[in-house]
């Protein structure tokens, strides 16, 4: 299972163990987090739209000191499930759901 993170410190926490948890378990994962400390989801939009390369690119729970755009990771393997963290400031306001204008 190959797994793709779009997010920020919450993205983060989920993927630092969960590759190492499933090979104990004995299940083959791929995990990859794109990460900005407190992106909320407006700046991973805009990051989308000018192909920006300014995620850092975290292996299986690991830093690479490599950075990313969107698109270079979703075009670098063919994922089975793609997540979107929102910033935690942001998360229980409902308007930030939604694309307002730039």
């Amino acid at each position: 299972m190959k797994i793709l993170s779009i997010g920020n410190s919450f993205s983060q926490d989920a993927q630092r163990y969960l590759h190492r948890l499933a090979k104990q378990d004995g299940t083959e994962l791929k995990t990859v987090n794109l990460y900005i400390g407190g992106c909320p989801l407006r700046r991973h939009y805009l990051n989308m739209l000018d192909d920006n390369v300014a995620y850092d690119f975290e292996f299986n729970g690991e830093t690479t000191g490599i950075k990313v755009s969107i698109r270079q990771a979703l075009v670098s393997d063919e994922w089975d499930f793609i997540t979107l963290q929102q910033a935690s400031t942001f998360s229980g306001r409902y308007e930030t759901y939604y694309r307002s204008p730039c």
